[in-house]
């Protein structure tokens, strides 16, 4: 109801319980492929049918990895250094973002319909963005090469801008506890099993910064 899915959409379901099905049969031989194959199609489900920002603090990460896209590799004190898309501006008013709450219900995939719009090449200065302060710009950088990747083979259609750039967070991720699972020899079930817990694979899904660390976490349990 938050999200106003009046509807469940059967085909895709099926689809993923299917693949997820397979899989798992196949989970005790090959590990490390079963569990990538698993954090990708659960993945791929939140990426798309999460609602625009859905994520926590899922605005200023975006904001970080737009910034970036644009050639901003480090982030700067100096207000003039801030400016970016107003992409941001025009996804926080759509969600009613003000920084702590956002409309109820959350606009959904298809209430948002972001393929119908453009990248907006104009820039602000977005000083939200210094909350990202603490965080390297290399947590960024598939969400950032997701975000510029989408503006050049759809001509800025944001839509496949946006959702792009949850998508190379969410590889981003299932690559790491691939290599994790793998480094764990006879432990890959249990880093395995770590690996596809829902909040992880639902985080890696947005732009949020933590796809990274989790992905480290498994590498330093492994």
């Amino acid at each position: 109801l938050s999200t106003e899915f009046t509807s469940f959409y059967w085909r895709f379901i099926i689809f993923i319980f299917i693949i997820s099905a397979i899989t798992i049969l196949f989970i005790n031989k090959k590990v490390a492929w079963s569990c990538f194959i698993i954090i990708m199609t659960f993945g791929t489900f939140f990426v798309i049918f999460s609602p625009v920002f859905d994520a926590l603090d899922e605005p200023a990460h975006y904001a970080r990895a737009q910034h970036i896209s644009e050639g901003n590799l480090f982030l700067k004190n100096e207000e003039e250094e801030l400016a970016f898309s107003k992409d941001y501006q025009f996804l926080t008013e759509m969600t009613g973002y003000n920084g702590i709450n956002r409309l109820n219900p959350k606009i959904n995939f298809f209430a948002s319909d972001l393929f119908s719009y453009q990248h907006d090449e104009d820039k602000k200065i977005e000083t939200k963005i210094k909350a990202t302060r603490t965080y390297g710009s290399l947590v960024y950088l598939p969400s950032a090469m997701g975000l510029k990747i989408g503006q050049i083979i759809s001509k800025g259609n944001l839509g496949v801008m946006f959702y792009l750039g949850r998508f190379f967070n969410l590889l981003m991720y299932a690559i790491m506890a691939f290599w994790a699972i793998k480094l764990a020899g006879r432990f890959d079930l249990l880093v395995g099993f770590f690996a596809i817990q829902h909040l992880p694979i639902y985080i890696s899904a947005s732009f949020n910064q933590d796809a990274f660390f989790y992905g480290l976490s498994l590498l330093i349990l492994a």
